[in-house]
């Protein structure tokens, strides 16, 4: 019975694949330098982000990451 139950929840809590992307997609558009962190943890981020998305098959080529990581950081 135990077995069943473990089986039962897992079945309810099965990953979206479409949900997760949704979610790094909101995240990298948000995302903003913060001093803080500092440019290159900024950079690493969004290049994080770009090779979950590439995991998730949401390709986006290499020159446009180039292009958003410019355009977040400041003046």
């Amino acid at each position: 019975k135990a077995k069943d139950l473990l089986n039962t929840i897992d079945e309810q809590f099965v990953r979206s694949n479409k949900s997760l992307a949704n979610n790094l997609i909101m995240h990298f558009s948000s995302m903003k330098l913060t001093w803080i962190r500092g440019v290159c943890d900024h950079i690493m981020c969004i290049k994080d982000i770009g090779a979950q998305l590439k995991d998730l098959e949401v390709t986006m080529p290499y020159s446009f990451l180039v292009h958003y990581i410019l355009w977040t950081l400041p003046y």
